[in-house]
């Protein structure tokens, strides 16, 4: 038997979305150009550019239209979720430009049910998304066989990432000369 574990979803986009996503780097850099956004450091992000409410966004509708799909997935998974329930959901998203030598410090989403990431651009050596085990005892017991710190996600363009909002996360130091470009969301879920 394992008590308290956390669930962590991995999903892959559908392909006729990871097509588009060239597209969605051009955009996302036009918009920085632009003037939207703000530059240098943000909430937890360092060196970089971020762009909020991209959920309310026309020109982001199948970004999030797939973020949807991918939590369809997620609710189907009956050790979390109770199968005869359908939910609400409410969801926030927003870009994320880490420019070389940017990275995210540790941080939670609160009391946010599902937080996640899309990943858009991430050229090898920009930083891994690092999920910190929510078990504080873990940081001092390391005779644990099954005990760790932090397991490591590799971002991988089309990827996506759901994490339940509590769980403290960050993302390495961005290592590689390009910018990594990633779609962070919160989805907050209700049964009806």
């Amino acid at each position: 038997m394992e008590l308290f574990s956390t669930p962590l979803w991995t999903v892959n986009c559908r392909d006729d979305f990871k097509k588009s996503i060239s597209s969605y780097v051009q955009l996302i850099k036009r918009l920085r150009k632009d003037g939207e956004g703000h530059e240098g450091d943000n909430r937890s992000s360092i060196n970089g550019w971020r762009l909020d409410d991209v959920n309310l966004r026309d020109d982001f509708k199948p970004v999030n239209d797939e973020i949807i799909h991918g939590l369809g997935g997620i609710l189907a998974d009956e050790k979390v979720f109770d199968p005869s329930k359908t939910y609400d959901y409410r969801l926030e998203s927003w870009i994320n430009l880490t420019n070389k030598g940017g990275f995210n410090a540790v941080h939670h989403h609160g009391l946010t049910s599902i937080s996640g990431v899309l990943y858009i651009n991430c050229p090898k050596n920009s930083g891994r998304l690092l999920l910190r085990d929510p078990r504080p005892a873990v940081f001092f017991h390391k005779l644990l066989k099954k005990g760790t710190e932090e397991i490591a996600i590799e971002p991988n363009k089309g990827l996506m990432v759901f994490f339940p909002g509590f769980l403290e996360h960050s993302v390495e130091l961005n290592k590689s000369n390009q910018d990594r470009i990633s779609i962070s969301f919160n989805i907050n879920l209700a049964p009806k």
